[in-house]
């Protein structure tokens, strides 16, 4: 049964056979304090989603972010697993060797909402990745990745300027704050520097080096799976909704979306009352994603007012509250759209003297490329109402 075969299933930690059999993952807040990129100022810790292939204990994959864990941290973190870890470093100008990519076998996690989510259960099914859920209360079913992210947050306390340590007490007088030098560009080059040097260094379990064992295992046990389509394999893992099509697209936290490759379904939109599956991503809201219910794959679907500008979905949210907070009755797009641009400005000019907007600001520039990475461009959508600037008085009292 379908109900079944998206369970996740647990018990204890079995053996790994071969490169990327099974993989751990989990999240770390790092211990260390990093600065913008304007002002070179404080804004805060980072978080780190960290993923092991038990087999060989090399790091299988990672992923960076000021935003706190989520089911999109999962799904970027399983696409850096399947991508070139090779092409990675050069883009990096880090000459080392990373030969580890591909889907894993088994996915094992604890039990955070960011690992039972919709969209992790049903990426994995579509994928063949078993997902495992360490007991409850079993901290010792997660104990390799536990030792990695300790031993990663070791070496924030060894060398990084601003490191918070791991407690109150071994910081002792240190100014974390102060001391913070690093940007989040900086950082991941740094855990990157570490990664390849941990990789290069014998393990004391099993006697010699992650890499060592790795290119031992793919060349005598078996090769990882391949992803075929990397846009894709991540759109599988990104937040789900539904949502019915209306005659003029489909309408999200008061955003429509729409191209003319809807308009086959917008004719036939009775047959489908329970609407269509969506996905979106949080870090760049300009495209949603619509699974063909007729067909395999997905239909990328834009804005319909192709002039509003890239959003994330935090700062939706956030203007979302601001206006509320101004009791705003009627929210429509262009005013969402256009508060959105004057709290940008906002933010900016407070960043000099706010570690939060700093941090913010920071936030904004995490966003993926608007870009389609289609072959076929969005095609026109209708034309929508102009409305001119002085219609609408935007405060930026917050």
């Amino acid at each position: 049964m379908a109900a079944q075969a998206l369970k996740p299933v647990t018990g204890q930690q079995m053996a790994a056979d071969y490169p990327l059999h099974v993989v751990q993952m989990d999240h770390g807040k790092a211990d260390v304090v990093l600065v913008d990129s304007a002002h070179r100022r404080p804004i805060g810790r980072p978080w780190i989603t960290f993923a092991i292939d038990l087999y060989s204990r090399c790091i299988a994959g990672y992923f960076v972010s000021l935003e706190a864990p989520s089911a999109t941290s999962v799904g970027l973190c399983l696409a850096n697993i399947a991508q070139d870890k090779e092409a990675l470093l050069a883009q990096h100008q880090i000459e080392a060797h990373w030969p580890l990519m591909g889907k894993p076998t088994v996915l094992h996690t604890d039990n955070g909402k960011d690992f039972v989510s919709k969209a992790l259960r049903q990426g994995c099914l579509a994928h063949g990745i078993r997902l495992e859920h360490r007991p409850v209360a079993r901290p010792h079913y997660g104990g390799t990745i536990e030792r990695v992210i300790g031993t990663f947050m070791k070496k924030m306390h060894d060398e990084l300027p601003g490191t918070t340590f791991s407690n109150v007490h071994e910081r002792g007088e240190y100014n974390s704050e102060g001391k913070a030098e690093l940007t989040l560009t900086e950082f991941e080059h740094w855990l990157l520097l570490q990664i390849t040097e941990y990789h290069a260094t014998v393990h004391s379990s099993l006697g010699e080096t992650p890499l060592a064992r790795l290119q031992f295992g793919l060349e005598t046990t078996r090769a990882p799976s391949a992803v075929e389509n990397p846009r894709t394999y991540l759109i599988d893992f990104l937040p789900i909704m539904r949502r019915r099509v209306r005659r003029d697209g489909f309408h999200i936290d008061h955003v429509t979306y729409y191209d003319a490759k809807l308009d086959s379904y917008i004719a036939r939109r009775k047959r489908f009352p329970d609407g269509f599956e969506l996905r979106r991503d949080p870090r760049n809201l300009r495209f949603i994603w619509l699974r063909r219910p007729d067909t395999p794959g997905y239909l990328e679907i834009p804005y319909r007012r192709i002039t509003n500008p890239d959003v994330t979905l935090w700062e939706h949210k956030e203007t979302l509250k601001a206006l509320n907070e101004r009791s705003v009755r009627h929210l429509d797009e262009d005013l969402i759209m256009r508060t959105v641009v004057a709290r940008r400005e906002t933010i900016r000019q407070a960043s000099l003297s706010s570690k939060r907007a700093r941090r913010n600001v920071e936030r904004l520039k995490g966003r993926p490329s608007s870009k389609s990475n289609n072959a076929e461009a969005p095609s026109p959508a209708p034309k929508p109402r102009d409305v001119p600037l002085e219609a609408f008085e935007v405060e930026v009292s917050w």
